[in-house]
């Protein structure tokens, strides 16, 4: 997935996870059937940091934008996209 739409990250749930390979096979919250492996260091919490977890240069992501179900495919959601903040320091954000 990340070689099309690189940066972008969806909501989906963790349905297995296989430590020799650092591989999480996981169901998209919008049904999506395709690009259910993902590599360990493409997931992200979706959740508000508390403040002395973030600091200068750290990846943050943030909505982008909801997006438009498929008929038969998938449904709709919200999307999410990476950003590194070098400009701002934990108690900015």
């Amino acid at each position: 997935m990340w070689e099309s739409t690189p940066w972008q990250y969806f909501t989906a749930t963790i349905v297995s996870f296989n430590s020799n390979a650092l591989k999480y096979t996981i169901n998209w919250d919008d049904q999506d059937p395709t690009g259910r492996v993902v590599d360990y260091f493409n997931l992200a919490l979706d959740r508000v940091p508390e403040p002395d977890e973030i600091a200068i240069g750290s990846i943050v992501l943030f909505p982008q934008g909801k997006y438009r179900g498929q008929e038969g495919v998938r449904l709709g959601g919200l999307r999410y996209h990476q950003v590194c903040c070098p400009a701002f320091s934990g108690s900015q954000l």
